[in-house]
């Protein structure tokens, strides 16, 4: 029993004590419970029925949880695709953007507006961008990709990546692979540089330059070399 004259350092002592030596209800109703399964406090019939009744609400709750996992599933993969439906559509009214704003270009045959496996690219001739193969872009390639730069410009939530490609001719089988890498990735850095001159913000920008490594074309003839010397740029959402 509590004695009223002791301090309040001694009750929270006495408070504790009790607390630790008196079970809390949960602990009784658990051992209630168990003796009431076990079959301790009851006939065995209803010991039986209560043994039934909690291995069926068991297999209830194993297949409420087998449900839920499915129907979380499938709301997954209902998410999923209809944000690939939505991307489709953003990419191809895009697309239709393109062409629209660079038909000239496109006329002219100094580009091209293409899909491959889901992405959204254009196409660019490296010739007609980088004439004898230098670094630097000559008049055509600057008019044309500053028409390309004003409408990128304009593709608010789009990001760019600019990829380099070129032939086995230009580093030869002599040649370093390393060789070929840096010729593709200066020209890749000229693209962007003239991108972000255009107004393309550098933020949405990259650039890559790939060599020879991932042909589009046979490149024993000329004229699959002339399609593997290509600049893609390659339009996707903004993470």
């Amino acid at each position: 029993m509590r004695n009223p004259t002791q301090s309040p350092h001694q009750l929270r002592l006495w408070h504790e004590r009790r607390v630790r030596n008196e079970p809390s209800p949960l602990v009784a109703l658990w051992l209630f419970a168990s003796l009431l399964l076990s079959g301790c406090l009851v006939s065995r019939p209803v010991h039986e029925a209560a043994v039934a009744a909690l291995n069926e609400s068991r297999a209830e709750v194993v297949e409420l949880r087998a449900q839920r996992e499915q129907d979380r599933e499938v709301l997954h993969a209902e998410v999923k695709a209809a944000g690939e439906v939505e991307e489709d559509t953003e990419r191809a009214h895009v697309a239709k953007l393109l062409r629209e704003q660079l038909t000239a270009e496109i006329e002219a045959k100094r580009l091209q507006v293409r899909t491959s496996r889901g992405r959204l690219i254009v196409d660019l001739p490296q010739d007609l961008l980088f004439p004898a193969q230098a670094e630097r872009l000559g008049d055509i390639g600057e008019e044309t990709i500053a028409a390309v730069a004003k409408t990128l410009a304009s593709l608010a939530d789009w990001s760019f990546r600019v990829e380099v490609h070129s032939d086995t001719s230009e580093s030869g089988p002599a040649i370093a692979n390393a060789d070929s890498w840096s010729e593709t990735a200066a020209r890749a850095a000229t693209l962007v540089q003239a991108l972000v001159m255009g107004g393309v913000s550098p933020h949405r920008l990259s650039a890559t330059g790939l060599g020879h490594f991932r042909p589009r074309a046979d490149n024993r003839s000329e004229e699959g070399r002339t399609l593997n010397r290509r600049v893609e740029i390659i339009i996707d959402p903004q993470p």
